[in-house]
Formats: structure tokens, C-alpha cells, sequence
């Protein structure tokens, strides 16, 4: 995640495999992903949820497709921690009262 573009790259000779190869990932959340790189790499499954907006989703295919080896997580650290991403955004600690009941019931 902290390497990888889009498209498969030539490396010294080797190919480094592109975002596109990952099955069901789409390109504006790689393209979210590459914008909040520049500034500096990513330090773990949070920070790319965080600071790179990428979607739970897209996350649980990088790390299903072993992206965060780059940060020294390999794929089951990484589906663990993807795992334990929250969903949905909190919710707030007090609801109107007529909503309240509703929740309750």
C-alpha cells in the first residue's frame, strides 16, 4: 500500500504489482489511497482508513490481497486489524428523547 500504484510498474527488473490486480477494489479508493500518500506512508490499518479515506471495504481487499507487508503486517495481522475498523461512524451518546425510546424498543 505504501509502493504499489494503479497499474503493475517495472522495479530494478522486478514487477511490482498494481492495485488493479486486487479483486474487487476499486480505483477511487486507490486514488484516495495514492493523493494521502504523497504526504508520507501509511504506519498501519488505521492510518489508511484515517488519514487516507479509504472505505472498510476496499480495506479488507488489501489486506485479503497482502498489501501491508510495507508496514511489516503480513495478511492475518492484517485482516485481523482490518476487521476491527468500525463500520459506521459512532453513533452520539444521547438521541433526542422520541428517538430514544425508538432505539430502545
Amino acid at each position: 500500500m505504501n509502493h504499489s500504484d494503479w497499474d503493475c510498474t517495472l522495479e530494478d527488473g522486478a514487477l511490482r504489482l498494481g492495485f488493479r490486480q486486487v479483486e474487487g477494489l476499486h480505483r477511487d479508493a486507490v486514488e484516495r489511497l495514492e493523493r494521502a500518500r504523497g504526504s508520507r506512508p501509511y504506519d498501519s490499518v488505521e492510518d489508511l482508513r484515517t488519514r487516507g479515506g479509504v472505505p472498510v471495504h476496499a480495506i479488507h481487499r488489501l489486506a485479503s490481497a497482502d498489501a501491508f507487508r510495507s508496514i511489516a503486517l503480513d495478511r492475518r495481522a492484517a485482516l485481523w486489524d482490518a476487521r476491527a475498523l468500525k463500520q459506521a461512524p459512532d453513533l452520539p451518546c444521547s438521541l433526542p428523547q422520541k428517538h430514544a425510546m425508538k432505539a430502545l424498543s
